[in-house]
Order: C-alpha cells, then sequence, then structure tokens
C-alpha cells in the first residue's frame, strides 16, 4: 500500500511565517537576546573573517590611493616642466642657429615676440607683436620667422609694433636671385606674394630669394623668399616678371624675432 504524500501549500507557509514573525515580535527581550546571542555564536566564524577582509581592504586601499594620487601629481609637474623646458629651447635654439648661420648678426640683439594678430587677406600684409618702444623697437627693423626675413618695423608703440609683411603692396626691398647679375627691386602684391619686375632671365621655379644687405638694418643676406612663377611681361616680351612667395608660412607663425643692430648696452 502506497505511502500517503504530505505537501505543504505555499499559502500554508507563509501563514506560519508570519505567526513565526509575530511571536518573536512578541516574545520577551531576554528571549530574543538569548537568540540573537546564539546565531552571534554559530555564525561567529564567518562574520569576524568577513569583517576583517573588509577593514584589509580599506586598510590597503588607502594607501594606494594615495600613492596613485602622488604620482598623478608628480607626472603632471613633470610633464608641466618638460613643456615649459621645450619652449624655451625652441627659442634658445632660434636664436643660437641665427647666431651660428649668420656671422652678420653677432653684434645684434635678437628679440623674441610673441605674434598677436596677423592679417595677409587683400593689399594690406602684416602681423601685431607684443614689443614695443619699451623693447627698444624702431621703425625700419628687420623681423623674422623661421629663420626667414618676413618684414619690417612699420609702426611702434609702447608695448606693441606692427610689421609689415614683405607681401605687402607697399613694401619694396632689394633682393638678391641666383641667375640675375645684380640685386633687384621686389615688391609687394598682396594676398601673401610678392613680385619682381622685368627681370631679364626667366627663374626657374624653387630658387632662393634673398634679402641684400644693408648696413646699420641687416648685416648679411638672409632668405626672404623662393620663386614659384616666372611669366613674361605684359609690355616687353623680352623680360619676366616673377612671383615670390615668403620662405615661411606666415600665418602659421607664433612668434618671431626683431632684429634689434648695435643694440644699446
Amino acid at each position: 500500500m502506497a505511502r500517503k504524500q504530505h505537501r505543504i501549500s505555499n499559502r500554508m507557509l507563509l501563514v506560519w511565517f508570519t505567526l513565526a514573525g509575530f511571536i518573536f515580535l512578541l516574545a520577551p527581550g531576554g528571549f530574543t537576546s538569548r537568540f540573537q546571542g546564539a546565531f552571534a555564536q554559530l555564525f561567529r566564524l564567518p562574520l569576524r573573517m568577513g569583517r576583517t577582509m573588509s577593514l584589509s581592504a580599506q586598510i590597503v586601499d588607502s594607501p594606494h590611493h594615495e600613492l596613485n594620487r602622488t604620482q598623478a601629481q608628480y607626472e603632471n609637474h613633470i610633464t608641466n616642466l618638460n613643456a615649459q623646458i621645450e619652449e624655451k629651447t625652441k627659442q634658445l635654439q632660434i636664436v643660437s642657429g641665427l647666431r651660428q648661420r649668420k656671422y652678420g648678426l653677432e653684434g645684434a640683439a635678437l628679440l623674441q615676440s610673441d605674434v598677436i594678430s596677423v592679417s595677409i587677406e587683400g593689399p594690406r600684409n602684416e602681423l601685431i607683436i607684443n614689443r614695443g618702444k619699451n623693447d627698444g623697437l624702431q621703425q625700419g627693423q628687420f623681423v623674422l620667422g623661421d629663420n626667414s626675413v618676413i618684414g619690417v618695423i612699420s609702426d611702434v608703440w609702447s608695448r606693441t609694433a606692427k610689421v609689415q609683411l614683405i607681401t605687402d603692396i607697399n613694401t619694396k626691398l632689394t633682393v638678391t636671385i641666383r641667375g640675375l647679375d645684380k640685386s633687384v627691386w621686389m615688391f609687394g602684391s598682396g594676398d601673401g606674394q610678392a613680385k619682381v619686375l622685368w627681370a631679364k632671365q626667366r627663374i626657374p621655379a624653387g630658387t632662393n630669394v634673398m634679402a641684400e644687405k644693408q648696413p646699420g638694418r641687416l648685416d648679411s643676406s638672409i632668405v626672404i623668399g623662393k620663386v614659384v612663377g616666372c611669366e613674361r611681361n605684359n609690355q616687353n616680351a623680352l623680360l619676366w616678371d616673377i612671383t615670390i612667395k615668403p620662405a615661411c608660412d606666415i600665418v602659421m607663425l607664433r612668434s618671431v624675432t626683431v632684429i634689434v643692430m648695435n643694440p644699446e648696452q
């Protein structure tokens, strides 16, 4: 004869647990305290292990966090120092490179200046720098960018100055070009270009154009641009018009160097 199986419904279990809860709730404090103590004794070892592991994790994690923070601070500080050193190194390389390459600049002061604004659109091509009369700047001083002549000081104020670029329509400088037997005039034509008009020979593209030295202003020839085009003159087919672009990208310049000849000691 098969044994009868007794099954307890979920509803009955819920009723029993509810009654047990009421019993513990209404039971005397001494009974519940003894029950809590028995529970703590039974699970004392697991609870102690868990608490110890939690405290150990906090103790270990705190110094690790401080170490990471300190390391990050030092790394950021070193990064900032490297950036400053790199900037100073670039400035020294510009100045020392110019002095070594051009002996005519040995008696000159090379004044580093930051570019405030640049304008090369249209006929007027100029830039503003953060040096002025207080730094010994005067009209007519040559200005260099990336080891090439980019213009001359045209206006000076106490702390700022305007540089008239070699491509400005009011610029007129004497230059020398390989292939021509003597120096010629170069005129700014606006829009970032300059021209040499009525040359007697055709000059190939890529030929360097040198600013001719001018005693008291520029004691040695320095590159000023490159030939980018050479076409027949409209009025005389025997002559050539040469188109010249600056030897550096003036728009991208963030600093320039002003040549101060025979500076006051």
